[in-house]
């Protein structure tokens, strides 16, 4: 499995279109994607990317950051939406804002 972090996400986004636009046969690859969604729109726009890409099987999404647990209401809510009950929904771990600020910092 790979987990699809936002540096991940444009190189799949240029890959895909590399493929799709070549007619070679691709083989689905298996992904977890760990997101912070909610926040802005870029998480959002790699999910439906992801949903829509017929060689990406995606087996997991994976909330994290602070309010995980509202994040993956907010998740299981689309993936209702677009008819996409069968991938699974998980809450990661909870961090704080000024967790990252150490991070950051020092």
């Amino acid at each position: 499995f790979s987990v699809l972090t936002m540096e991940m996400r444009w190189l799949l986004v240029c890959w895909t279109f590399l493929f799709i636009h070549s007619g070679a046969a691709v083989k689905r690859i298996p992904i977890i994607i760990d997101t912070d969604i909610g926040s802005d729109f870029d998480d959002s726009a790699a999910l439906a990317l992801a949903l829509q890409l017929p060689h990406i099987d995606i087996k997991l999404v994976l909330t994290s950051d602070d309010n995980a647990v509202g994040r993956a209401k907010i998740v299981a809510k689309y993936l209702e939406a677009v008819n996409r009950t069968d991938v699974p929904v998980g809450v990661g771990r909870i961090t704080h804002p000024w967790n990252h600020w150490h991070w950051l910092f020092g």
